[in-house]
């Protein structure tokens, strides 16, 4: 069922919001700040990058996630890391058997390549986070979650939309492509017309279809932005409720109505599950050396 009680990182957003989408906007070089990698974002492009059509050669999928963690670490020294990796079981593929379905199977090559990234990895002394039944953008959204209540603030280094709907400019929490790119409140508004806190709900409307997560027929994020914002302050767990929809603009009302099924359930896909592992006592921050880090991966791989 849709989960009433919505965890946010943030509160409200104060009413002028930056307009920061560079490095600029990340934490000063050196500072106490929380960097969580999406392992996925360095592994995945560097297999497709060596094994595809025109080559094949796997042998340089690992050196080549590996440096580019290396030089993520390098490039900011967080005072914290957290590598977040999907695991096994997921409990939206219980919720949602299709849910994902029209992926490949990955390759046994590449789930051997990313068991040896995250063994060296662990051996440099890094926290690889993988919890059954979760995804990585859960792991983002739980470390997003103990960083800002230690007060740090966050770096997420991840290309998956998902994490959108954790960034908080009150909180200090941006995502980063790891290149020259950072979404903050004001890139989320420009490229959903949504706030941060509203994402899951604009996806829960509009659907995922790389996801296969339903939404609403016909729906696109900008009809979903509409709905959003007519219906302000109400989010989807109040206008599902019996009677909600009546904040609905009649336009869209009753294809909301038609579809009320499949907006709970792709609620409950989208939504994220930080806030519960963020209350595991084997989920914490660790203080690390980053440049220790890096240096101590580029000897295992050097071995």
């Amino acid at each position: 069922p849709v989960d009433q009680a919505r965890v946010h990182i943030g509160t409200r957003a104060p009413e002028r919001i930056g307009t920061m989408t560079t490095i600029d906007a990340l934490p000063h070089r050196g500072d106490p700040h929380v960097m969580v990698i999406d392992l996925a974002k360095f592994v995945r492009p560097a297999w497709h990058g060596w094994v595809n059509a025109n080559r094949n050669e796997p042998g340089r999928v690992l050196p080549t996630a590996l440096n580019r963690i290396v030089a993520v670490l390098q490039d900011r020294c967080p005072s914290h890391v957290v590598i977040a990796d999907d695991a096994e079981d997921l409990f939206r593929k219980r919720l949602h058997p299709g849910y994902k379905g029209t992926r490949p199977p990955k390759p046994p090559e590449l789930a051997t390549i990313e068991n040896d990234v995250r063994g060296i990895l662990a051996n440099a002394g890094l926290r690889v986070a993988r919890v059954r039944g979760l995804e990585a953008d859960d792991i983002l959204h739980a470390a997003a979650i103990l960083g800002t209540r230690a007060n740090l603030p966050v770096v997420i280094v991840a290309d998956d939309k998902d994490a959108h709907q954790i960034v908080s400019g009150e909180r200090g929490v941006v995502v980063w492509d790891g290149a020259a790119n950072v979404v903050d409140d004001a890139a989320v508004v420009k490229r959903w017309g949504v706030w941060p806190w509203q994402v899951v709900d604009l996806f829960a409307l509009a659907g995922d279809a790389g996801d296969c997560v339903p939404g609403v027929h016909g729906w696109g994020p900008k009809t979903a932005a509409a709905v959003l914002k007519a219906a302000e302050p109400r989010a989807v767990p109040e206008l599902v409720r019996p009677g909600g929809q009546w904040w609905v603009p009649e336009k869209w009302r009753k294809k909301f109505v038609e579809n009320i099924d499949a907006i709970k359930l792709s609620y409950d896909l989208v939504r994220l599950r930080g806030e519960w592992l963020s209350r595991q006592d084997r989920f914490s921050l660790h203080e690390v050396d980053a440049l220790d880090a890096a240096d101590a991966i580029l000897y295992e791989m050097g071995r």
